[in-house]
């Protein structure tokens, strides 16, 4: 994806302000667009967190199209499950479809480790291992780092950054703001209720953007539906 210059951040949160309502605990929908500094909004994001007496299951669905002149210049759309048990990674499993070429990851916990089978070999991680995937607060934390887009560990950094205000429904509001440095710069901002309601991607030096636009708390259950190939 071509480099372009950032956006303000203020431009992201003027799109925030009054979309999101409040959530219940236990399952909940969070959808996000993505915004471009260049493109402007070039797709969705969204994670379906569902929890049981077994654990925790996060169903996160990416779809990105760039267009240039009319013509599609990046297309991306991929199908991610996590499963967590009291607080560990105990599952995952991603299908991806970029610009025609489709990949499959799919990862274990198994004595002591998480292995994760990627396109290019084995993957050993230790068991605290947790995907680059800001789905709670809870998961703003220092340490190993899996890489959701081409399962590469990594090593993650997070400090606490600035409190920010911003306007929801009209109330200001207070955020934090969390700073994750691993291979690339991430920044999260999360409201009182530990919920990420933006969260920005630095690529390649371009700021990509995404914006919490709803919040729906018990939703439909989705992930019981049988994995299928992505884009059909």
């Amino acid at each position: 994806m071509p480099r372009f210059i950032s956006c303000l951040i203020g431009l992201t949160f003027s799109a925030l302000a009054g979309h999101a309502s409040p959530a219940v605990a236990g399952d909940k929908l969070l959808e996000y667009v993505i915004k471009h500094p260049a493109f402007g909004d070039i797709g969705t994001y969204s994670n379906l967190i569902e929890t049981t007496a077994e654990g925790t299951v996060v169903t996160s669905r990416l779809d990105v199209t760039v267009k240039l002149v009319g013509l599609v210049a990046h297309r991306e759309q991929s199908l991610r499950r996590e499963r967590w048990q009291d607080g560990q990674l105990v599952a995952f499993s991603s299908t991806t479809e970029k610009n025609g070429q489709r990949s499959e990851m799919r990862g274990e916990a198994r004595d002591g480790k998480f292995i994760v089978h990627t396109p290019s070999g084995i993957v050993v991680a230790p068991a605290n291992v947790r995907p680059s995937n800001p789905w709670s607060a809870e998961m703003l934390q220092s340490g190993p780092l899996l890489s959701t887009r081409d399962g590469s560990l990594l090593s993650a950094r997070v400090s606490l950054g600035a409190e920010e205000i911003i306007l929801r429904g009209g109330r200001p509001e207070p955020l934090r703001r969390f700073d994750v440095d691993s291979d690339k710069r991430e920044h999260v901002w999360v409201d009182s209720q530990n919920v990420p309601v933006a969260f920005r991607v630095l690529e390649q030096g371009t700021p990509i953007d995404f914006v919490l636009i709803r919040q729906e708390a018990s939703p439909t259950r989705q992930t019981a539906e049988a994995p299928r190939a992505v884009g059909r």
